[in-house]
């Protein structure tokens, strides 16, 4: 953008050369966490400059769908590797090559059954639009995509934890769009047990050989009764369960992208940021 001046932008550093033989293990092609791409687009088009720190590389790499055609069967393998070269711009006589690894592909009608668990900030920092009006957005969204014995629980948090919704099946959705028609967003972030909360829910109405976890909805203020190294153990514990953990992000002012990243690395799930509902 013309309006930020070079001065203002730091001087880039560049990674060092690393020799393959001394370390040849890279992890990023199987995490396809995607929120620093949408975090940066979004601050690019409100004019502000996106902070080195939060420029991770793997994450803009894996936001883009390049088409690479997975397995036909499990029986080729579980995924399928594709391999492109050419030429490398930044040196004379260097290559490039882009490796892409597509996993098997389960078919909708063929994924297990799903229980949900929503643990949602209600905080006043979520009373917008762009924050829980887009939370509700999205899961009405959802909705549309899930089995009707699928179940959804919805967990508040803001001056305290409140259960909204229970462990309830897709096929009574109206009960559903009531719980989530109203959420409202105001007081403070201090939801004493609102991790733990979410947790058990998903332990109640838990899917053997399905699909179970928390998916964390905030603008980054978080604040459920547990903090710190408490918090990533007990997040690794419940995975070690079988209950994963995502988050979603929502909104830019105070936003915690760090912590955010480190909780969805810990649960062995997604982390993704919803800055509009094409987004979701």
């Amino acid at each position: 953008s013309n309006e930020i001046e070079e001065a203002q932008l730091p001087d880039p550093e560049i990674n060092p050369e690393i020799d393959a033989s001394q370390d040849n293990l890279i992890t990023f092609a199987v995490d396809v966490d995607t929120a620093s791409y949408t975090i940066a687009r979004n601050l690019i088009k409100n004019g502000q400059t996106p902070p080195p720190q939060g420029i991770r590389v793997e994450e803009f790499i894996n936001y883009f769908d390049y088409r690479d055609a997975p397995p036909a069967d499990l029986e080729r393998g579980p995924f399928s590797v594709h391999l492109d070269g050419a030429p490398a711009a930044f040196g004379a006589g260097k290559k490039m090559i882009r490796v892409g690894i597509k996993g098997f592909e389960v078919q909708g009608d063929e994924r297990p059954e799903a229980n949900l668990v929503f643990l949602l900030d209600v905080s006043g920092s979520m009373n917008s639009e762009n924050k829980l009006g887009l939370v509700k957005s999205s899961m009405s969204l959802l909705l549309e995509n899930l089995y009707p014995t699928d179940t959804i629980s919805i967990v508040t948090y803001a001056g305290y934890s409140e259960v909204v919704l229970p462990p309830t099946e897709v096929s009574n959705g109206q009960v559903i769009i009531d719980a989530m028609n109203s959420l409202r967003a105001s007081g403070g972030t201090n939801g004493e047990g609102g991790i733990r909360a979410a947790y058990d829910l998903a332990q109640d109405a838990y899917k053997t050989d399905g699909i179970n976890r928390v998916i964390l909805c905030t603008d980054g203020d978080f604040n459920v009764g547990v903090s710190g190294e408490a918090l990533y153990e007990l997040i690794e514990e419940k995975r070690e369960e079988g209950v994963t953990l995502s988050v979603l992000g929502f909104g830019m002012s105070g936003y915690n992208d760090g912590q955010m990243e480190q909780l969805a690395n810990r649960g062995n799930g997604n982390y993704a940021f919803i800055d509009t509902l094409q987004e979701a």
